[in-house]
């Protein structure tokens, strides 16, 4: 039987068998260092209002994602998306 309906608003908990819902996060960025194997550093850059200030500031962070194959190269545009831990600071893909 197969039931066609939009996907349910709490998007991570599935009380239908079959029905495939993915509420995994992920976050686009550039790679910054691509040295090491199997693991690429990503610069995420995002834009907040300063409470004092009340201008739009630029703030970044660094990930680290595991990186299979090593095809991701230095300034390559990326989306990360939340996996098992891979390490102590690997939690993208």
């Amino acid at each position: 039987v197969s039931i066609d309906a939009a996907p349910p608003r709490n998007a991570g908990i599935s009380s239908r068998p079959g029905l495939v819902v993915e509420a995994r996060k992920r976050i686009e960025g550039r790679v910054v260092c691509a040295s090491d194997n199997k693991t690429v550093s990503v610069e995420v850059t995002r834009l907040v209002v300063d409470p004092k200030s009340k201008k739009r500031v630029r703030r970044s962070k660094k990930y680290h994602a595991h990186d299979e194959d090593n095809s991701c190269k230095l300034g390559d545009f990326v989306t990360l998306a939340m996996s098992r831990p891979y390490s102590k600071t690997k939690r993208f893909i």
